[in-house]
């Protein structure tokens, strides 16, 4: 997505753009700060959903212009699936939430911010996942969010360049997320590159549907991955590969 893309619907009378800032399917990685600027230019209400970018990419909320940001228990967070958490602006609270009169039973805002303030929630959630993510987020700030980032960028660009020594395997040429690699085979051998890995070495690479099925694999870096389990990757895929030629 470019700045001439956003330019076609300048104008239009859009009130919001509700963006997933990386693309798991691709490993694109979106321009929040450019998508921000627009959104704050044009008077849009501007929604991140940030399940695989969140403490996997810098996301400064204020710096971007963010007015919601949606993440999740699993991925970076490395839980156990079951809870989404919503991060709103002032000025999502003030202008679009705070005495609207919608009515909606599980997701309404209101009746959640206003249970916050006996430290509740409107439906009891998942309360483990919760101590849990409590525990997590108490880590990471003792640790700092930036060497998190840095940490899974690390593995990430590490295993980026030792891939990129294997002939037919190529990473595609826009910006990406630390989060995971993409790998595009230009022989259409994804497929049968994934079942080997799997069925021989016990290692679960990430299929793609639809037409790009054949074409691409992805790697996740996020969680306890170490460049140690890199190299023991890309010598797998290595392998495989010279056997399917």
């Amino acid at each position: 997505m470019t700045q001439e893309h956003l330019e076609a619907y300048a104008g239009k009378g859009i009130t919001g753009l509700l963006v997933n800032i990386h693309e798991t399917s691709t490993g694109q990685l979106y321009d929040a700060k450019m998508l921000g600027d627009f959104c704050r230019r044009e008077g849009l209400l501007f929604i991140i959903d940030a399940i695989s970018s969140f403490l996997a990419d810098p996301l400064d909320m204020t710096d971007i212009s963010a007015d919601a940001i949606i993440f999740s228990s699993h991925k970076a967070m490395a839980l156990n699936p079951g809870l989404s958490c919503v991060v709103l602006s002032p000025r999502a609270y003030e202008e679009r939430i705070l005495g609207s009169d919608i009515k909606v039973l599980y997701l309404d805002f209101n009746n959640h911010i206003n249970d916050m303030t006996r430290g509740q929630t409107p439906f009891t959630p998942a309360v483990d996942i919760a101590l849990c993510m409590n525990a997590m987020l108490g880590s990471i700030c003792e640790g700092g969010i930036e060497s998190k980032i840095a940490q899974t960028r690390e593995v990430a660009l590490d295993f980026r360049r030792k891939i990129e020594a294997l002939e037919n395997i190529s990473l595609p040429d826009f910006p990406l997320s630390n989060a995971l690699t993409p790998l595009v085979f230009s022989d259409d051998k994804a497929s049968i590159v994934h079942e080997i890995l799997y069925n021989e070495y016990g290692l679960m690479l990430t299929p793609n549907g639809g037409e790009l099925a054949k074409k691409v694999l992805r790697v996740g870096h996020i969680g306890n991955h170490t460049i140690a389990e890199n190299d023991e990757i890309v010598s797998a895929i290595a392998q495989v590969y010279d056997r399917s030629s």
